[in-house]
């Protein structure tokens, strides 16, 4: 089946589900944001990207393991059954990934230290990186932020 008539069908059919304190995370990112970055010019960017919940896993490129995807033009779609079940440390990491995608404009980053110590939270996949966040924040939002 085409990829692109699936990523449509994808993004056409995205549920309204709304977490009740969706906009506290978002309120939460764009502090982050202004209190960490050396340019804000991009927090009120934070905003401007919208959110949308999909039933079901988000498919690109055919792998169905994709949980969040960040579509530029479109925003940012999650796995509603993935995030009902996700802590907040998780959703808040991987809400700080998906806007470092789409806000920032920031690719993955697999570099490691001592061999899984991921030295960005934009090591994929971001629910590794939420044990060593929660340990040193402030590191991972100045490398957010500002690039490392």
């Amino acid at each position: 089946m085409n990829k692109l008539f699936i990523i449509s069908f994808l993004l056409f059919n995205a549920c309204a589900y709304q977490d009740p304190y969706f906009y506290d995370y978002i309120g939460k990112i764009k502090e982050y944001c202004l209190e960490y970055a050396e340019d804000t010019g991009n927090c009120d960017m934070i905003e401007m990207v919208s959110i949308r919940f999909a039933d079901g896993k988000i498919i690109e490129n055919g792998d169905n393991n994709i949980i969040a995807y960040c579509y530029s033009l479109d925003g940012i779609y999650i796995d509603k059954e993935y995030w009902d079940k996700s802590t907040e440390l998780i959703r808040e990491v991987l809400l700080l990934h998906e806007y470092g995608h789409c806000a920032l404009h920031r690719g993955h980053n697999q570099e490691t230290e001592l061999g899984y110590i991921p030295k960005s939270i934009m090591f994929n996949p971001s629910g590794s990186t939420a044990r060593f966040y929660l340990k040193d924040k402030d590191y991972y939002l100045d490398e957010l932020f500002n690039g490392g």
